[in-house]
């Protein structure tokens, strides 16, 4: 370290470490070290320093900018309740270490300047987001909610920001006006408490590929029952109507073989007393006709013995077929309403795209 910083950190009795690259300062007066104050000899002293680690873990307090650090790759940032710093002049920044379990709030342009960062997973004690709460230049691929208990969400909440995908708590039941206006990266939205949307709440978000709401996610703006419960009541009733038919066919098939059966062995009956009554007459060998008609007749129930298991099998095959119908009734409803809730919500995003428009091209003429 270099006597010029050590000096003023020492004369200015500051609680700082620093080995090997990695500085470390717990002092609260922590703007002091932080903020763009160009005039301070401690600001410019630090900064010419060859500083790669900056922790800030055991601060007392958080700073509102982080600024002008060179070289530094990494920042620990202390914890983290209602107020993320923002990160200038930091070039070489790659990772900031933070415990997001901790954050209670997030206000206007929380993340700025940060590194990019895969995934935000929010603690259950997290409380509310302000309007515009993500920077603009924030690059956040998903942030997470869904254990968050009390969380409440605002008009604007998420608007310009480049999330890519988002899941809220189950008590979320509504989607506020604007609140994922214009996010152009947003793809995947889970949210299954949500029941009603309003309008504006998803305008150009053109990017909308998964969405996921309550099974009574409202939709009567759009003429629409989005209820899975419902299509698949509707999917059933068809494959009701439809197996109803096929049972009938098998039944009169089934009625019309032991039809067939019973004339074989009528006639069978016929056919054997005759032989008896001639053997009788002709004076024939009574063992030779009592041997064929037992023959006869064992052939005859063979022939229905494999007639009746066919018509088994066919039964066993044609219920078999019934209840897997009903199976996939279910996986089509649920399939056809996440589709059918893409096309409604992108629907209504173009719709509305023009009348939002027009509204603004009128107030910019009254104004």
């Amino acid at each position: 370290m270099k006597t010029n910083l050590k000096t003023i950190l020492n004369t200015g009795s500051y609680k700082y470490c620093y080995e090997n690259g990695k500085f470390t300062f717990y002092d609260n007066r922590i703007g002091d070290i932080t903020k763009g104050n160009y005039d301070s000899s401690l600001f410019s002293a630090i900064r010419q320093e060859h500083i790669v680690i900056l922790d800030l873990s055991m601060c007392p307090n958080v700073p509102d900018v982080i600024s002008g650090f060179p070289y530094v790759t990494e920042i620990i940032m202390p914890t983290l309740t209602d107020n993320i710093p923002s990160i200038a002049n930091c070039p070489k920044l790659e990772k900031v270490t933070f415990d997001p379990s901790t954050i209670k709030i997030l206000k206007e342009k929380s993340f700025d300047g940060w590194p990019p960062i895969k995934q935000i997973s929010f603690g259950e004690d997290f409380g509310y987001t302000l309007s515009f709460c993500i920077s603009p230049n924030a690059e956040i691929d998903s942030l997470d909610f869904s254990l968050c208990k009390h969380m409440h969400l605002t008009e604007h909440a998420f608007q310009r920001s480049r999330i890519k995908s988002i899941s809220l708590p189950d008590h979320i039941k509504n989607l506020p006006e604007y609140v994922f206006c214009d996010c152009p990266n947003l793809a995947s939205i889970l949210a299954i408490g949500v029941i009603k949307i309003h309008f504006k709440a998803l305008r150009n978000c053109n990017s909308l590929e998964h969405l996921r709401f309550a099974e009574e996610f409202y939709a009567d703006n759009f003429g629409l029952d989005t209820s899975v419960a419902n299509l698949q009541k509707k999917f059933d009733a068809l494959t009701k109507q439809e197996y109803e038919q096929k049972n009938a066919e098998y039944r009169a098939s089934e009625d019309a073989y032991y039809q067939n059966v019973a004339a074989q062995n009528a006639a069978y009956q016929t056919a054997a007393q005759n032989a008896i009554s001639q053997a009788l007459a002709t004076g024939s060998s009574r063992g030779m006709q009592f041997a064929n008609q037992f023959a006869a007749q064992n052939q005859l129930a063979e022939q229905n013995s494999t007639g009746a298991l066919d018509i088994a099998t066919q039964r066993n095959k044609l219920k078999a077929q019934e209840a897997e119908a009903y199976t996939q009734n279910a996986i089509k409803a649920d399939d056809t309403i996440r589709q059918q809730n893409l096309n409604i919500l992108q629907q209504a995003v173009a719709d509305r795209a023009n009348e939002v428009q027009r509204f603004a091209a009128d107030a910019s003429l009254e104004a």
